[in-house]
């Protein structure tokens, strides 16, 4: 039996007092220099493996929704019970230098393994408790120390995710929560660091609780980089994390890089970011997820942070035996493919002012800024590739990166159009070309402002509503309403627009000596009153937002579903709209969610009927819907559309319900949900 071998009285005045020296008011140069590896690597691999890796998302022979890590909340499981899956956590088949070799072969610098998760349980031998890998398994053996020697046997750098929040320690929650940190979280972080000196990156979670604040946060940063001054650790060790979204609410909080988590930031930022990701659905081991990402999806999404200037965090979850599941083996095989021939254009590099030009061209520059690399993500229809907003030098080659050949390109008024080679298929896109060259200015975009209303893509009227655009002094804004792309003959803004109809508003901003900006988008939908709402089977009580009359009530919902939205649970969708006469329609727009990860799906149809006696009705238009795994790893909203061009008094929709989750699905048979929001009327 080990013992606690520390005074709390000395652990509290150790943590207080901060150390020595304060770190946080280390300089932005000295910052640079200490994380300049972790720039540079843009690449690693994370893993959660512990306890739940036994139960693998299933209790009492059925399937836990949720992601399996969180299974003894979850599932509410006590500890006496949950302790159990622990005795029988016995990974005889687990080899680190195979792990380590995966890892480098998909391209990835670095490795990111919990020591502890949520549930308590600790992967080492710690000193600190028995409720770890040596003491309370059969295995008895250390895990992360055979990993560690790996790691640098081959040159990754290695990092210990480690929770704030303990879900198997009595103290940890609560008015005992100091003791619990004095005694025990913060012993075993000290432990870690003595163990292994060589530790690059903290990676802390479960932050959100009530007991930890982020004058905590704070400390423990000082008292854990004066024991290892070039340690790199998240913002998740205070309490400035905004979100899912990851990055901090202001400048001042705690943490050197953002942790934006299942998501990508929309552009770059000045905080240095790592975007945390699964490959499937869970992030711990999950018997029946079988939602994988392609190796194309992720092969985008590495080009897609890199441009921002951010890392991916890819994520494995060994089973319990210690085996990293075979479809993220070979993803990563492709993955590593793949970045066999265009690494260059990912490692060291850092992002450009105007990072993306289009949908398919990615830009990132060599950290010297020596080159510049431009994706091609997807093959170009006519065997060219064209843009403005980098020009390669005079004389500049431009080489086809794993290829090592020389491209034929012209320049013409700042736009460099490529000769691709013939030989090229479309199964070698993604592709990076390599130059010298330099960044041409490019405007910025237009704002659009409507009184009222936080700037969004959708705005709905029923008479007329005013729209501003809004640019700097010394630039023109040049705007369309039929939905083509506005050029310097298209209509010049002088002063507020007066929408009257249903249209498509875009619009560039051209400053002097610049490009022009990339065009702004906002639909502007003319809805129809509607006098009566029918509902022929009621949402869920859970999800019912105002009624039935949310479907009309000219506000669309956000991708936050829990408001707004009419959900219902394996029931199909029919509505009815009255328009009070008949009236002249043009199209009709159904707003539906999808969000797989809460169980909500998009409906396998919808079918559009009109009538002017609400007794008999036409079908005027039936969309069917064919489930894309890859396009349903995000939330997002959808609308679903007819064109009617007809009079009509009566409107119905009839929305059909998957009914139950697919066979990939982490809530296989269960039952599936669709939402939908605003039915606009045009």
């Amino acid at each position: 039996m080990k013992k606690l071998i520390m005074l709390s009285f000395v652990m509290s005045f150790l943590f207080f007092s901060c150390g020595p020296k304060d770190y946080l008011k280390e300089t932005q140069s000295e910052k640079e220099v200490r994380m300049e590896w972790w720039k540079d690597a843009k690449f690693g691999m994370f893993i959660h493996w512990g306890v739940y890796s036994v139960p693998a998302g299933w209790y009492k022979d059925k399937m836990v929704p949720g992601i399996s890590e969180w299974i003894m909340y979850s599932a509410n499981i006590p500890v006496e019970e949950y302790e159990k899956y622990a005795a029988d956590f016995n990974p005889v088949e687990y080899n680190p230098e195979k792990w380590v070799r995966i890892a480098k072969q998909a391209g990835m610098k670095y490795i990111v393994i919990t020591s502890k998760h949520h549930d308590g349980f600790c992967i080492w031998d710690s000193k600190i408790t028995n409720y770890d890998i040596v003491d309370f398994t059969q295995y008895k053996k250390d895990l992360l120390k055979p990993l560690y020697e790996a790691c640098k046997k081959e040159g990754i750098k290695l990092g210990f995710y480690h929770s704030i929040m303990d879900w198997h320690h009595p103290n940890a929650v609560g008015e005992n929560f100091p003791k619990y940190r004095d005694e025990y979280l913060i012993p075993q972080l000290e432990e870690l660091l003595s163990e292994f000196p060589d530790l690059s990156i903290l990676w802390f979670d479960g932050e959100w609780i009530d007991e930890w604040t982020e004058e905590q946060g704070r400390n423990l940063y000082n008292h854990l980089r004066n024991i290892s001054p070039e340690l790199i650790i998240n913002n998740r060790i205070g309490k400035g994390r905004q979100g899912m979204q990851g990055m901090n609410k202001d400048a001042n909080s705690v943490g050197d890089f953002g942790t934006p988590e299942q998501e990508i930031l929309e552009t770059s930022s000045s905080l240095p970011w790592e975007s945390c990701m699964t490959m499937n659905d869970s992030w711990g081991y999950k018997r029946g997820d079988e939602n994988w990402k392609s190796s194309g999806t992720i092969i985008y999404n590495i080009i897609d942070i890199a441009s921002k200037g951010g890392n991916y965090l890819l994520n494995v979850g060994p089973d319990s035996k210690g085996n990293i599941p075979e479809p993220s083996v070979e993803i990563l095989e492709k993955v590593g493919k793949w970045m066999d021939k265009n690494a260059e254009g990912i490692y060291n590099a850092r992002t450009i002012s105007n990072y993306a030009e289009g949908e398919n061209i990615r830009f990132t520059k060599s950290k010297d800024s020596e080159y510049l690399y431009a994706f091609i993500i997807e093959s170009p229809e006519n065997g060219n590739v064209s843009f403005s907003y980098v020009t390669p030098n005079e004389n500049s080659k431009i080489t086809l990166l794993g290829e090592n050949k020389d491209l034929e390109y012209t320049i013409n008024n700042k736009i460099t159009t490529i000769t691709l080679p013939e030989n090229i298929s479309q199964d070698d896109f993604p592709i990076c070309l390599k130059f010298q060259g330099t960044e041409n200015s490019v405007s910025e975009i237009p704002e659009i402002k409507v009184t009222g209303e936080n700037e969004k893509d959708t705005y709905l009227f029923q008479d007329k509503i005013e729209v501003e655009l809004v640019t700097n002094k010394n630039s023109n804004i040049y705007y369309t309403l039929d939905g083509t792309i506005p050029s310097l003959n298209s209509n010049k803004y002088s002063d507020k627009l007066s929408v009257e109809n249903s249209c498509k508003l875009n619009a560039i901003v051209v400053s002097e000596g610049s490009l022009p900006s990339p065009v702004v988008s906002a639909q502007f939908y003319k809805i129809q009153s509607v006098k009566d709402v029918q509902l022929k089977i009621a949402p869920s009580a859970k999800y019912s937002a105002n009624g039935k009359l949310s479907l009309v009530d000219g506000k669309r919902g956000s991708t936050n579903y829990n408001k707004d939205w009419l959900g219902f649970e394996g029931e199909d969708l029919e509505v009815t709209l009255d328009l009070g006469k008949s009236k002249k329609i043009n199209g009709i727009h159904l707003g539906t969610l999808s969000n797989i990860n809460s169980w909500i799906f998009l409906p396998k149809s919808v079918s559009f009927q009109i009538s002017n006696d609400n007794k008999k009705f036409t079908k005027v238009s039936e969309v069917n819907y064919d489930l894309n795994e890859d396009e349903n790893q995000r939330s997002f909203i959808k609308d679903i559309s007819a064109s009617l061009n007809s009079n009509v008094r009566y409107i119905k929709i009839i929305a059909k319900n998957i009914k139950e989750c697919p066979s990939w699905h982490r809530g296989a048979g269960e039952k599936a949900w669709i939402f939908f929001d605003e039915i606009i009327i045009d």
